[in-house]
């Protein structure tokens, strides 16, 4: 994301938040580069929590090593985009999609997410903003992270998915990786203000090819949600066998 300090208003449900614009660093073609800030978020805090709450990664050779590509997980916790980003073993950040209400919560926050590469989607509805920058990002080689749930999820069992991350994935030709996440939820639970040292893990579907599916657009976007949500739910299976 970008330091600058131009703003742009959002809608009027949300009037009272202000969000970062793309600025300089979202010029047409610009390769996707790591701040300062998210790289020592996980160059130095990643390996401590690494070790701290023995994260296991699998399957992360499915991860194209150039190209563009989208991330779609499961949610359970706010530590979801910390990890998927710590598991990408390149010098690539990954983007997220990071609800607007986030950036309304003062300066510091705001600075703090564009830093750590996020950027503020509407929930609820097509937000054509978010999806404009999600698409600037994949079209310049860069990694978009999604959660298809749309929000955090309580209990074992994937929900259904929005079509975002399909929408996004037919747009642009980018291929979906699947990850499931097991673990962080267990982290802080619900109504509890301390962190449990607990196991998490991470597994890595087979990327899935949006130009593989025929048909009209609603009937490739179903399809496509479909197969991105089982793919989850697959790895989220294996993820869980690991913990066992």
């Amino acid at each position: 994301m970008t330091d600058s300090a131009e703003t742009r208003e959002v809608a009027p449900a949300t009037a009272h938040i202000t969000v970062p614009s793309r600025g300089p660093a979202w010029q047409k073609n610009a390769p996707p580069r790591t701040g300062a800030v998210y790289s020592l978020a996980k160059w130095f805090l990643g390996p401590v929590l690494v070790v701290l709450f023995k994260i296991r990664f699998e399957g992360l050779e499915r991860l194209p090593a150039t190209g563009p590509v989208i991330i779609a997980g499961n949610h359970r916790s706010y530590m979801d985009p910390l990890l998927i980003c710590l598991a990408e073993p390149r010098r690539r950040p990954v983007h997220f999609m990071a609800k607007i209400e986030l950036f309304g919560h003062g300066a510091f926050f705001n600075w703090l997410l564009r830093s750590l590469h996020a950027f503020p989607v509407r929930r609820g509805a097509a937000d054509r903003e978010a999806i404009a920058t999600a698409t600037d990002i994949l079209k310049r080689g860069g990694i978009v992270g999604i959660f298809p749930e749309g929000t955090r999820i309580r209990g074992d069992k994937i929900s259904q998915g929005e079509e975002g991350a399909a929408f996004i994935a037919l747009r642009t030709g980018a291929p979906i990786v699947p990850v499931g996440i097991c673990g962080t939820d267990r982290i802080q639970p619900p109504d509890d203000k301390h962190w449990h040292n607990v196991p998490v893990n991470a597994y890595f579907g087979e990327p899935i090819d949006p130009t593989a599916f025929e048909g009209g657009r609603k009937e490739r976007l179903e399809a496509l949600t479909a197969v991105v949500m089982a793919g989850i739910d697959d790895a989220k299976s294996h993820a869980d066998c690991a913990l066992r």
